[in-house]
């Protein structure tokens, strides 16, 4: 098991902080190494703390006067000074009612690195985390609007569908570039046949995007494998069931899913290919870098 992130904290802090904000964060869908979740009874408290840290990339540290006042939060602490300092991991620190005079009578090293304030509340404490280290949790409402779309379709199988994943989101733009604009409104075109989705609807979704531009991308990656694999295969302007297939099973191929839903298991590894090809030649272009 690989967590997104460990929860290094105080006891004290649990009802105040701690227990809030990781349940934000996983309904987001993140996930998190908490000692609530996480330990049984019998289990040994340091084998456990070890998994968890070795097994989780970022260290979620959230410094208190009751952390900073006891002296095991120096293992996990020190634990993850040592991953980050090998590159193989990233200290993410929360100030929870601390001045830095207070962070710096402890640890140098934590008072130098930029930290959230708990003042801003746990909901954007949550945002400002996944823009950190999910950032795709906070995107792709384009991508899950067609997802939802694609799975009210006859063809489609039965399949159990995480609510959270098709969660409509907030506008975070009021405006976007001319070129998502113009760009979108071709897309749209190109998919009207086979997608019940208006322009405006499509927009709105980009806005919903802290990153559209990562949305945009994979747009287009999804609309030059469209028209290559229909083109290549002379698929016909008016087999819609045939374009509907192609469509949905890009969609999924682009939200991580690696199995056939509609074409057979030969021309999806086509598709695949096609798709993981595009990907490549037009992000050498710098549209798009994660």
């Amino acid at each position: 098991m690989k967590w997104d992130l460990f929860v290094s904290h105080a006891s004290e802090d649990k009802d105040d902080i701690v227990k809030p904000l990781v349940d934000e964060l996983e309904r987001y869908g993140l996930k998190v190494w908490y000692d609530e979740f996480e330990l049984k009874i019998g289990d040994s408290l340091s084998e456990s703390i070890d998994k968890g840290i070795i097994h989780s990339k970022n260290g979620l540290i959230i410094i208190s006067k009751s952390f900073l006042n006891k002296n095991w939060t120096d293992y996990e602490l020190k634990s993850f000074i040592m991953k980050e300092t090998e590159k193989c991991g990233n200290i993410l620190p929360i100030w929870h009612n601390v001045t830095k005079t207070d962070v710096m009578n402890r640890s140098l090293f934590l008072a130098d690195k930029f930290a959230l304030s708990s003042e801003i509340g746990v909901k954007l404490l949550a945002i400002k985390i996944l823009q950190k280290i999910r950032p795709d949790i906070l995107s792709s409402y384009a991508l899950k609007s067609a997802f939802r779309e694609a799975y009210k379709e006859e063809h489609s199988k039965t399949k159990k569908i995480n609510i959270k994943d098709l969660n409509d989101g907030k506008i975070v733009h009021n405006s976007l570039p001319n070129y998502i604009l113009a760009s979108s409104f071709l897309i749209n075109q190109i998919f009207c046949d086979v997608w019940n989705s208006d322009f405006k609807s499509f927009i709105e979704n980009f806005a919903k995007d802290w990153d559209y531009d990562r949305e945009f991308f994979i747009w287009n990656v999804i609309t030059n494998s469209y028209l290559m694999f229909i083109r290549n295969n002379k698929i016909s302007f008016d087999d819609i069931k045939k374009k509907k297939d192609i469509f949905v099973d890009l969609v999924r191929l682009s939200l991580g899913d690696t199995e056939p839903n509609c074409l057979d298991k030969d021309e999806y590894n086509i598709l695949m290919q096609i798709y993981m090809a595009n990907y490549d030649y037009i992000k050498q272009f710098n549209l798009y870098h994660n």
